[in-house]
C-alpha cells in the first residue's frame, strides 16, 4: 500500500502512518516486557507526527 501513494498527500500520510506504527510498538513493547527504548519510541513517533503536520499545511 504504501508503494502505491505518490505525491505531496503521500509524504504527509505515510508520515503519519509512521507515526502510528511506531506508537503501537512502543505499546506491544511496554506490555510484553516493560522494558526497551519505549519512551524514545514515543518521542520519534511524535516527531513524526509533527512533520505529518508540517507536510499537511505545505
Amino acid at each position: 500500500m504504501a508503494h502505491e501513494m505518490q505525491g505531496n498527500r503521500a509524504v504527509s500520510e505515510l508520515l503519519r502512518l509512521s507515526a502510528a506504527l511506531l506508537e503501537h510498538c512502543a505499546y506491544e513493547m511496554a506490555r510484553n516486557d516493560g522494558r526497551g527504548q519505549v519512551s524514545r519510541i514515543i518521542l520519534i513517533s511524535a516527531e513524526l507526527e509533527r512533520m505529518a503536520r508540517e507536510a499537511a499545511a505545505q
